[in-house]
């Protein structure tokens, strides 16, 4: 094997310019298709579906998304590229949890066979779309390609990270945001940049008379308890019931928790 492997290398080196002049065709290649390939490394392509995110300003009701939505639809009906569509409202889809705020559809094309136009593809109905979609006042509607793996991600395009390593306050890290999103939708090369982080969430501070509680000997833990199962739900125990295991929940009515003042009825 050595006496070979020496034979062979002597044969290789008698023609080492034709080796050279091989390495630097391979490299001028390399470099030309560079130029001509998509430097995407997952373009984008018509999978004859998409999605349409909804997003409301925060504490919106379930209604107002709802209106959101209806007001959505009506454009999709009028696309006539469009066969169906889905849509699930009070679930954040970029984020994948729920809220009564947020909505998502999932919109199906037509065949192939009746889109040949440039005009028909997913990418300019998103575009065309995106653009009716921003008449909607009331609300954030953002058209999306799907990723071109399904199950690499929520939509196409890239996703970025904005953090604040020093911990300070949110409402700072929200004007960042803004600033960010702004130059990101004056870039020509970008489009439909938008964000679900919000700082201005509204909330209610219920300042607990601790002293008082102590005095009138109620566990502070079980005034926690009650706000929880009048406002939201309290978990009791399971029971089995027809042969299937059941939770049992304690909740107030709807009624008797619709407004600020029904917490102080606790």
């Amino acid at each position: 094997m050595r006496d070979a492997y020496g034979a062979i290398v002597a044969r290789i080196v008698r023609f080492s310019i034709i080796s050279l002049v091989l390495v630097a065709a391979a490299a001028w290649g390399t470099f030309a298709l560079s130029k001509v390939t998509p430097t995407g490394f997952l373009p984008e392509d018509d999978q004859g579906a998409f999605f349409v995110v909804v997003q409301l300003p925060d504490g919106a009701s379930v209604g107002r998304t709802s209106e959101v939505v209806r007001r959505a639809e009506a454009i999709l009906k009028e696309e006539g590229t469009v066969a169906d569509y889905t849509a699930v409202i009070g679930l954040n889809f970029i984020d994948n949890y729920s809220q009564g705020n947020a909505a998502f559809f999932v919109v199906t094309l037509k065949p192939f066979e009746e889109r040949k136009g440039p005009s028909d593809g997913a990418a300019a109905i998103i575009a065309r779309l995106g653009q009716k979609f921003r008449e909607i006042q009331d609300g954030t509607v953002v058209p999306l390609a799907p990723p071109p793996i399904i199950g690499l991600g929520t939509g196409g395009g890239f996703t970025y990270v904005l953090k604040d390593l020093r911990g300070g306050d949110p409402k700072e890290l929200a004007q960042v945001l803004r600033g960010l999103i702004i130059a990101g939708n004056e870039e020509p090369r970008l489009s439909r940049v938008f964000s679900t982080f919000s700082a201005t969430n509204p909330s209610i501070y219920l300042n607990i008379d601790r002293e008082k509680v102590q005095v009138l000997g109620v566990p502070l833990n079980a005034v926690f308890q009650a706000l929880q199962a009048s406002l939201g739900g309290y978990y009791v125990n399971d029971i089995n019931l027809f042969g299937r295991t059941w939770q049992v929940q304690v909740q107030a009515e709807a009624a008797d928790r619709a407004s600020v003042e029904d917490i102080y009825r606790c």
